[in-house]
């Protein structure tokens, strides 16, 4: 927020800066610097507007990392005990905010490396085919969060984790 006010300011000062180069308010025998005011000025205005674009995004990264953590939050609250039991193949660990990330952490219980890894295939497939169609999941997306899937296999091995960002919908489809 301070570089969006400081950004601001240095803009507002840029174009007096701006002014000074093109002439305005000197006197005749003042206006040897123009053209270096006038460069100072168109700088200032541009640096003004840098730091408040940058300020404008890390705003919007920390809201959907606030919302991650709601969300996260939410779902867990939802949920009994963990581990919970999705299916007879995988069970859900943990729901967790990442920066601005909502992550499900599950357990495929399997051991054969080849058919954990055809399975989460399968369901990046599924996800990425059926994604947009689920109202929350639109939700999450259009709040800036980015929803992650990671599995791991008894064996402890991740495989391959399932991202999906949050202009995925806008990207892949309606």
């Amino acid at each position: 927020m301070i570089a969006y006010l400081s950004g601001g300011l240095t803009v507002v000062i840029g174009l007096y800066v701006l002014a000074l180069g093109l002439g305005a308010a000197l006197p005749p025998q003042q206006h040897r610097g123009r053209r270096l005011l006038a460069v100072l000025g168109a700088l200032m205005i541009l640096g003004g507007i840098a730091a408040a674009i940058s300020d404008r995004e890390a705003l919007s990264r920390d809201r959907a990392a606030e919302t991650a953590a709601e969300v996260a939050a939410g779902i867990r609250a939802r949920i009994d005990a963990f581990p919970a039991a999705i299916d007879e193949l995988t069970r859900l660990e943990d729901v967790r905010a990442e920066a601005d990330a909502l992550v499900f952490v599950y357990t495929l219980l399997l051991e054969d490396r080849v058919r954990a890894v055809e399975t989460v295939a399968a369901l990046r497939d599924q996800m990425t085919m059926t994604a947009c169609d689920e109202p929350e999941m639109r939700r999450y997306f259009q709040a800036g969060l980015s929803v992650s899937y990671r599995y791991t296999i008894l064996s402890g091995e991740e495989i391959g984790p399932i991202t999906l960002p949050p202009e995925f919908c806008e990207i892949y489809g309606e």
